[in-house]
This record gives structure tokens, sequence and C-alpha cells, in this order.
């Protein structure tokens, strides 16, 4: 099977950091190229806090890049029984702009996103791996490096590399003509990505780094 290579139809990640905007939607045709793949789409990547998180002063841009090499919406496999196929499984958006708005929402959330312009630190993430997976059980796996650097300077104040992964049981969600159970991975792997970006925006040292 072939998937979308990352420069299809000039689809590319938006560049630069920004604050408070979210980015678009995946065009039309990026949806009925990958419908046609035999991909299976799962639901958008969400962002939900596992507990309630210190606040802190909005000084903060974020800027998310893909370096999983893989294609710009994949998101995992799921397995069905002998008569059903593996699925490859997609996001209805690319998974970087999903990461992006989940950055965003985190740390809106926690009132650290700057104003349009109006940032002190500009915060890059790399997502090293983010995918889900659905065999005996279900598993999602998030995995991102974060650099903090000044705005104004550009000098880079602090680094590290965060991971998560959400398991759960074999009983799964029909939400496919097919029945291959997908549901639960990307439940799974939104999880995942939900403890990654807390532990990311939530550490001692990073509140540290931005307090500067």
């Amino acid at each position: 099977m072939t998937f979308l290579s990352k420069g299809f139809l000039g689809f590319r990640p938006k560049r630069g950091f920004y604050s408070s905007g979210i980015r678009g939607q995946s065009p039309l045709t990026f949806v009925l190229f990958l419908a046609g793949c035999g991909t299976t789409f799962v639901s958008p990547l969400s962002y939900t806090p596992s507990a309630v998180s210190p606040s802190g002063k909005p000084v903060l841009a974020v800027q998310v890049v893909d370096g999983r090499g893989q294609d710009v919406a994949w998101i995992g496999t799921a397995e069905g029984d002998v008569a059903t196929p593996t699925r490859q499984l997609a996001t209805p958006n690319r998974v970087v702009d999903e990461v992006d708005q989940a950055f965003v929402g985190a740390m809106l959330g926690r009132g650290l996103l700057a104003p349009v312009g109006g940032q002190r630190f500009d915060v890059s993430v790399r997502i090293v791996r983010l995918d889900g997976s659905q065999r005996l059980g279900f598993s999602g796996r998030a995995d991102f490096a974060v650099t903090v650097a000044r705005h104004d300077t550009g000098r880079v104040v602090y680094q590290d590399e965060v991971a998560a992964s959400a398991d759960g049981g074999a009983v799964p969600s029909f939400d496919t003509l097919a029945f291959v159970p997908t549901g639960d991975v990307a439940l799974a792997t939104s999880r995942a990505m939900s403890d990654a970006i807390d532990a990311a925006l939530d550490k001692p040292a990073f509140r540290a780094a931005i307090a500067g």
C-alpha cells in the first residue's frame, strides 16, 4: 500500500511560531485520496488534561514539527480477526496540526500562551513518536522533544524529551464498516499525547526556564 508523501499536492506543514491561532484543516482532496487507499480514519486527536495544572504567565508561543518519518496523517495500525485485514489508521487532519492544537490548548488552559507576537519564549516541539496499535489489546505511544529559546535572542534555555503510553484491554469499538477495532486505538493515542504534553509543560525545570 502506498501512502501520501509529505509533499503530495504541495501539502506541507505551515512554518513559523504562533500564539493564539489554530492552523487550518486538511483539504478535501487529501481526505478523499487517503480514503481510496484502504486507510481507516479515526477520530481527531484530542487533548484532555489528566489533572489540574499550575497556572503561569502568558509568555509562550509554540511551533510543532513532525519528525516521525511517517506519512502526514498516519497514526497506527489495527488488526482484526483472520477474516479482517490489518488496517492502516489515519487522522482526518495532519498529525502535526492536531498536536499543534493540543499544545496550544494545553498552554492556553495553563495561562501560558502569549498574545500573538507577545511571547518571551519560543517553544519548539518535535514529534519523535505518536502512534497507536490494536492487536490483542490496544495501545498508544507519544514521544516529544521540547526546546525552549528566548524570543529576543534565540538562546536555548531548556531542552527535554518526554514520553508517555496508554494501554487497554481487548474489547474493541467497531467504528468502521469493515469491523476493524479502531476507536480504542484513537482514544489510547490521544491519552498518551495528553499525558506527554502534561509532563512537558508541568515539569519544574520547564517552569523554571520560562520564569527567567
